[in-house]
């Protein structure tokens, strides 16, 4: 009985030594610590796949559909400058006498859009002011640009500058919407802003020569 006293508190000790030695808490605070790691690093590889995705929309349709989506957007445009030049003054008009109308829906639509958070609903109904506000002004950039009247701007008074203006105003429109868009997109912080990187430029340059200040008065 005594013998049996004594051992088992032996047994125990023993027991209790092995476990410490195998330092199971220590292993498995390592492999907890390795599965964070390697969590981590996979939201960061998505999180940058995606940023890299959304910086690059041209690099996102050739990696859908291929250099060939590429080919049809172009041939499309050209055949949709070539088909409007037809219809560009017919177009115009119309907006012409509504102008109003539309620049008011514009302001409306802009206002919304900048007002409430971003949305793909609030997307759309920027994308769509932008549209009107922009489109509301095709009439007056054409007429400077072809130094006539928008009735005369067609192509039975020569289809030549018929060509050319409607090149400008799908130019004009494109570039006008894009603009707003992109002026959206910053404001909601869905877009980085290229012209940090001069800003953060001319601040290092600062530093150096500040730094090359400093350095000559201590010569």
């Amino acid at each position: 009985m005594n013998l049996g006293r004594y051992r088992f508190p032996q047994v125990e000790r023993n027991f209790k030594n092995l476990v410490n030695g195998l330092k199971l808490s220590e292993r498995m605070k390592i492999v907890n610590d390795f599965l964070d790691k390697r969590k981590e690093k996979k939201v960061k590889r998505e999180k940058e796949l995606e940023s890299r995705e959304r910086e690059s929309i041209i690099g996102t349709i050739y990696e859908i559909f291929g250099l060939t989506a590429i080919m049809s957007v172009t041939v499309l445009t050209i055949l949709g400058i070539l088909i409007m030049s037809f219809v560009m003054t017919d177009f115009l008009t119309y907006f012409r006498d509504i102008g109003w109308l539309t620049f008011g829906l514009a302001g409306l639509m802009l206002g919304v859009g900048w007002y409430k958070p971003y949305k793909m609903w609030s997307l759309i109904v920027t994308i769509v002011g932008a549209f009107l506000l922009v489109i509301t002004f095709g009439p007056l950039v054409i007429e400077a640009y072809s130094g006539r009247n928008l009735i005369d701007v067609n192509f039975r008074n020569g289809y030549w500058m018929t060509l050319k203006s409607t090149m400008v105003f799908v130019s004009y429109l494109t570039c006008g919407t894009t603009f707003i868009i992109w002026m959206y997109l910053l404001s909601k912080g869905r877009r980085k802003n290229p012209l940090r990187k001069f800003s953060s430029a001319s601040t290092k340059t600062k530093q150096r020569v500040s730094q090359l200040v400093v350095r000559i008065k201590s010569i």
